[in-house]
């Protein structure tokens, strides 16, 4: 062992010796290799200095822009009054629309004294309706007596 060698030309010698003498197993010389490089790419990834890069890059990218315009003419004015008035139109039906809720919530709150008035009529006509039913068949059992009492 010679002193002049630090430690890293030691581990990077004896794994270069290693890989050598390991000639008939090429996967796993690829499989090494291939942690290693996925090792390298996440140490640049995760690297503060890469990151600054990236944003300075993304900064003058930014930066870069076109600005343009068309002078004021007839046609993108009347383009342009179209759109205030498709506005205008939208916030018109906007309110159209919460004046027709307004009045649903209130022909609800109507609808509840409607529904119990409902319920008393259909308890009147059915009661009528059964009246109506006793009243035949007390009408059928008298006759039925009287042809009885009378064929006797």
């Amino acid at each position: 062992m010679r002193y002049g060698r630090g430690i890293f030309d030691l581990c990077s010698g004896s794994f270069l010796l290693f890989l050598r003498h390991m000639r008939h197993m090429h996967h796993l010389r690829l499989s090494i290799m291939a942690v290693a490089v996925v090792l390298l790419g996440t140490s640049l990834y995760f690297s503060p200095y890469v990151r600054g890069f990236e944003r300075m890059f993304l900064a003058q990218i930014g930066s870069i822009g076109i600005n343009v315009g068309v002078a004021p003419n007839q046609y993108n004015t009347l383009a342009q009054q179209l759109e205030e008035k498709e506005e205008a139109l939208n916030a018109r039906e906007q309110e159209l629309k919460s004046r027709i809720a307004a009045i649903e919530r209130e022909s609800s709150a109507l609808s509840g004294s409607d529904a119990q008035s409902y319920g008393y009529f259909a308890f009147g006509g059915a009661s009528l309706f059964l009246l109506i039913l006793l009243n035949f068949f007390l009408d059928y059992h008298a006759r039925r007596r009287a042809e009885i009492s009378s064929s006797s």
